[in-house]
């Protein structure tokens, strides 16, 4: 089984994300897409999960930073950018 990555990122604007992946070449996976969230194929082992917050916040209770560099101030604690997942067929 081939190594996957899976790369989940919160969003703001779900339609100008979405749209901005496929004019970059990834094509988008209806079966795992829908109001809250798109499944963006990267390659068939790279894969980006553009999540609404509301949708990322299931998945951790950290704060969502904002990405935005002209609203940043100090460097904040404890919050999240990416959720990277990496598969593998090794057992631990």
């Amino acid at each position: 089984m081939a190594k996957m990555i899976f790369i989940n990122l919160p969003v703001s604007d779900l339609a100008r994300s979405t749209a901005f992946y496929q004019a970059i070449g990834a094509e988008k996976n209806p079966q795992f897409s829908d109001d809250t969230a798109s499944c963006m194929v990267i390659s068939d082992t790279i894969y980006v999960m553009l999540l609404t917050h509301d949708k990322y916040r299931q998945f951790t209770s950290k704060k969502i930073a904002d990405a935005n560099p002209r609203k940043r101030g100090p460097k904040p604690k404890a919050k999240r950018k990416v959720k990277p997942s990496v598969s593998s067929d090794h057992v631990v």
